[in-house]
């Protein structure tokens, strides 16, 4: 009997691991798809930027991820409120941010 506690506990710790991992994989791509259209968003806005020989792939990349992130801060049912408010916060943070990396240019 008392093995079947501890592979009950073990499945409990596992998922609840398992969900931990979770949040922070999709709160790592988050960030990382923000920080990705906020610097390849100021390339993509210079005067200069279509001179580049890879511009067209790099305006491909940027719409793919942009329109991925965009997708995924709409709230689908089941998701927290929390979530779409930090996402909120997020996408405050990254104009910000834009703003001030083009008056430093």
């Amino acid at each position: 009997m008392a093995e079947g506690r501890k592979v009950s506990s073990f499945n409990s710790l596992s998922s609840l691991v398992i969900f931990h991992l979770n949040c922070f994989i999709s709160r790592w791509k988050e960030w990382s798809a923000s920080r990705f259209t906020l610097y390849w968003g100021l390339f993509l806005d210079r005067k200069d930027a279509n001179l580049d020989p890879q511009y067209n792939t790099i305006k491909s990349l940027y719409d793919t991820v942009a329109n991925s992130a965009q997708r995924g801060n709409q709230e689908q049912p089941g998701t927290s409120k929390t979530t779409t408010q930090s996402s909120k916060k997020n996408q405050k943070a990254t104009k910000k941010d834009k703003k001030k990396m083009k008056s430093e240019l």
